[in-house]
């Protein structure tokens, strides 16, 4: 096997692999692949004597001869079989479907030695192709039969006993992305990924399979990798994340399991190889192959030396946590409605306002030492804007301050550098529409809090300044959609924020229909001449509270308060600019469409302007 990098043979007892799985997962398919690596021993389902033992009512028409040829001890098989097999292979991998390893002791699961791989599929899918072999099972499809619930419970216990959470496989994505899922779970069990791993030969495999391979392997006899694998039951089409082929109505039965098992899949899916942790739910797989990097590490399957080279694996996943400022947003508990769910958990419904119309009304809040900024004066615009668009149901004052400060408090977010965006939504409608005469359940209370301090990458650089253009676009006016109105509809924000981006500025300053200056995109503007501090007329703005606060502190530095129309004439000859807002705070400006703000000798520009 040309160019093949196997793990080594030693004297220590061999590494056991144990995949754990429901039925009709890819199962199969997988055992086949691993099979294929010259360091690895493969067993078929070692633990299905000892279940059918436990189970004498279960029907198999190969039970008797099962009994004859294998041990029903579960304990013994998992304590002495991966020793006694390994046939001097440094690697013994098992395959298990979960509902046989009901009543085991477990505490063989969490040596050393034992590395655990989740295999899962989703369950509409294993439901829909459940009657495939029901001459064979004879069982109905239920939360037991399916075991995705045993799948997390023994998930649980497995981190909480050997300090690693398993490594988990979505079925669609193996199926669809074999290489990149390969590589990244070799790379998750310490061992090298193998080329041999991606196909194997047509066929019944004797010396693998279990005595009741005729009944149940069919399909994985015509496959020779997994690409080769049907996605239903039905003939395939070109590969596609996820793809469930669904050829008939859900009974109400159907209905109501998939209800049932769905969270216990979704908690999976979401630690699946492929699947983005900050947004588990995306219709779109990371689509980033894995990186590599050679270092010496000890990855525990040397056999005589501990240490020994490794291909590290950077996954996509682990990509896509490092563009988060701070890791700890990674893991924020986030206010939906009535409670705190975790991040990746924290959603609304497809009915919720905030999805039909992006009806909802929303406040940013920035947290100092103990305290909330101006947080009254937020709740009081809040309140505003919801009475503004008629929302019903609107909660309370006292209802909002507890969210907030639940949400602080579990965070560990009091002492500051945090960061929250607080959202009204009208609430879940009956139907989808527009139409407010459905919102019939009440608002949604939503407060994300995230590790944000000034300065962030999603802020602003407050030390070096920002650069801003003028959007093509204008501010909406009050006889349009009134900018006082804190509303979730920001296409006239979006819009020029993504002109400032193509042209690489931090903001856009916008103008209204008659051409003087409102605001950015985002934050109030302010500028200086001749030591008097101006700022536009609030008619086509938002008048923020950091805005109204900054108008507020000025005249008590001795300093004149101006609020005019202003030209952008005025702004580019403005020996000062800065903006001001609650996320960002106060930001220099030191260029406008490409012009110096201040003198010519940069007197009065912000250190790092240029």
């Amino acid at each position: 096997m040309s160019g093949t990098n196997v793990v080594e043979n030693g004297e220590n007892e061999p590494t056991v692999i144990h995949m754990w799985c429901g039925p009709r997962s890819l199962s199969t398919g997988t055992m086949y692949s691993f099979s294929q690596r010259p360091d690895t021993q493969v067993i078929d389902e070692p633990l299905y004597p000892y279940w059918l033992a436990r189970n004498p009512t279960i029907f198999r028409p190969y039970k008797k001869e099962l009994f004859e040829t294998y041990s029903v001890d579960g304990d013994a098989v998992l304590r002495d079989l991966g020793p006694h097999v390994h046939k001097g292979k440094p690697i013994v991998f098992m395959k298990h479907i979960i509902k046989q390893a009901e009543g085991i002791d477990r505490s063989v699961l969490y040596k050393k030695n034992c590395k655990h791989v989740f295999l899962v599929r989703d369950p509409l899918e294993m439901i829909m192709s459940w009657g495939v072999k029901s001459e064979v099972h004879q069982e109905e499809c239920s939360l037991d039969t399916m075991g995705l619930h045993t799948l997390v419970d023994l998930y649980s216990s497995l981190r909480k006993h050997t300090g690693v959470a398993p490594v988990v496989v979505d079925s669609n994505m193996l199926r669809e992305n074999p290489r990149d899922i390969l590589t990244e779970l070799c790379a998750a069990l310490g061992i090298p990924f193998c080329e041999e791993q991606l196909s194997w030969p047509a066929g019944p495999k004797p010396e693998i399979d279990g005595i009741w391979a005729s009944y149940w392997y069919d399909k994985a006899h015509a496959s020779t990798g997994f690409n080769s694998f049907e996605t239903s039951e039905s003939a395939a089409s070109a590969p596609v994340l996820n793809v469930i082929k669904v050829t008939s109505a859900l009974s109400p039965e159907q209905v109501q399991l998939y209800r049932e098992v769905l969270p216990f899949y979704d908690l999976l899916r979401a630690h699946a190889i492929g699947v983005d942790p900050l947004s588990p739910g995306s219709s779109v797989r990371m689509e980033s192959a894995p990186t590599t990097t050679n270092i010496i590490i000890d990855h525990g399957l040397s056999y005589g030396s501990s240490q020994a080279p490794l291909t590290v694996t950077i996954t996509a996943a682990q990509r896509s946590l490092c563009k988060l400022s701070d890791p700890r947003n990674a893991h924020v508990l986030v206010w939906v409605g009535d409670r705190l769910l975790p991040r990746e958990l924290a959603k609304v419904s497809v009915f919720d306002s905030s999805v039909q119309g992006g009806d909802a009304v929303w406040e940013g809040l920035r947290v100092y030492e103990n305290s909330v900024f101006k947080l009254e004066e937020h709740i009081n615009r809040l309140f505003d804007s919801a009475k503004a668009m008629d929302f019903a149901n609107v909660p309370s004052r006292a209802f909002i301050q507890h969210a907030i400060f639940t949400t602080l408090r579990a965070n560990g977010m009091t002492q500051g550098g945090a960061h929250m965006r607080m959202t009204l939504s009208r609430g879940a409608k009956i139907t989808s529409s527009m139409n407010p005469v459905f919102n019939i359940f009440g608002t949604c209370l939503i407060i994300l809090p995230e590790w944000k301090p000034v300065g962030d990458q999603a802020t602003y650089d407050n030390n070096k300044g920002i650069k801003l253009i003028t959007a093509t676009g204008r501010r909406n006016s009050p006889q349009c959609v009134d900018s006082k109105i804190h509303h979730n509809n920001l296409i006239n924000n979006i819009l020029p924020k993504i002109q400032a981006n193509y042209a690489g500025a931090a903001d856009a300053l916008m103008l209204d229909n008659e051409g003087f200056v409102s605001e950015t995109n985002a934050t109030n503007v302010f500028m200086v001449k001749h030591g008097v501090v101006y700022t536009p007329h609030a008619d086509y703005c938002l008048p923020g509270v950091t805005r109204e606060t900054v108008m507020q502190i000025v005249p008590s530095l001795g300093l004149r308060m101006v609020e005019r129309r202003l030209s952008l004439a005025e702004f580019h000859a403005a020996e000062e600019v800065f903006t001001t807002g609650t996320m960002g705070e106060l930001t220099p400006v030191y260029e406008i469409d490409g012009r110096t703000i201040g003198y010519s000798d940069g007197a009065a520009r912000p250190e790092g302007g240029n």
